[in-house]
């Protein structure tokens, strides 16, 4: 063996190339998806707590150019 040859090939295979761009794909599909998912939930939570007679209703606000828009009822003020 020369002293200046390359032991691995420049170019990794075609095969493994491909590999890691389908699951790159694969895992942005799913992180996206997560995030739809998560945020339909969180938009369409309706939560009530009983706290010693008192009634607690969780309500997720949307604030978005400075203006906050109530997501579970409300007039948005």
């Amino acid at each position: 063996m020369e002293r200046g040859e390359v032991k691995f090939p420049e170019n990794p295979h075609r095969k493994t190339n491909n590999l890691i761009f389908y699951a790159q794909i694969g895992l942005r599909i799913m992180a996206v998806s997560t995030a739809f998912a998560l945020t339909w939930t969180i938009v369409t939570a309706k939560q009530m707590l009983m706290v010693f007679g008192m009634q607690f209703d969780a309500r997720h606000e949307i604030v978005a150019f400075g203006r906050s828009a109530r997501v579970n009822g409300g007039d948005g003020e």
